[in-house]
């Protein structure tokens, strides 16, 4: 929110500090606004649950939310860029706001889906292996391991590796669209707000 307070100070600056922006003020206030909120709900969103667990429900609402922060920016963005008539290189946002999208997209519908998925799976195989010992007659210290054990050990390991191989895909997804947002930043600040001696 820095270039915010940096628009807000400027108010009782005079008509020199507002001939820095090569569009209204207002307009570079609102655009760089929606970017921050579609900042603060990538930090929220790319967040893995504690219990690994995501309902249907709650990952239809973040790809509402995801929708709403995307649009949100472009229109605020085709806003500015049409007060230049042009002089902006409009594909340049389209890709970068694509890209965040696009990574964010895949985040909520496949990888949390597939946490999601996941964890129920363990939970599933973990109350399965308990039940031999919940209802059989024989003592723990003579039960002997089953050819069903093992495939369920080693369906539990193949399990253990696709979570760690999620959680490295969110992290990934993460840093793609938090970089593209900073990039984002850069490209509005570059082509919307004139530094001094470049207006």
């Amino acid at each position: 929110m820095d270039t915010i307070n940096k628009i807000k100070a400027g108010h009782g600056a005079g008509h020199q500090e507002f001939s820095r922006y090569r569009i209204d003020v207002n307009d570079f206030a609102l655009l760089i606004d929606a970017i921050n909120r579609w900042d603060r709900f990538l930090d929220r969103v790319f967040v893995i649950p504690g219990t690994g667990y995501i309902s249907a429900d709650e990952l239809s609402q973040m790809s509402l939310e995801d929708t709403e922060h995307y649009l949100d920016v472009k229109i605020q963005l085709s806003q500015c860029i049409r007060t230049l008539e042009g002089a902006v290189p409009e594909k340049k946002f389209e890709d970068i706001c694509g890209g965040i999208r696009k990574a964010t997209y895949q985040h909520i519908s496949a990888t949390l889906r597939n946490l999601s998925d996941n964890r129920r799976s363990l939970i599933e195989l973990a109350h399965k292996d308990d039940h031999p010992f919940a209802e059989s007659s024989v003592s723990a210290v003579a039960w002997m391991p089953s050819a069903d054990l093992e495939m369920s050990l080693e369906y539990k390991d193949c399990l253990v590796q696709e979570r760690n191989q999620l959680k490295s895909d969110v992290i990934r997804q993460r840093s793609k669209a938090k970089s593209l947002i900073v990039r984002l930043l850069q490209e509005v600040r570059t082509n919307f707000y004139a530094r001094p001696g470049n207006q």
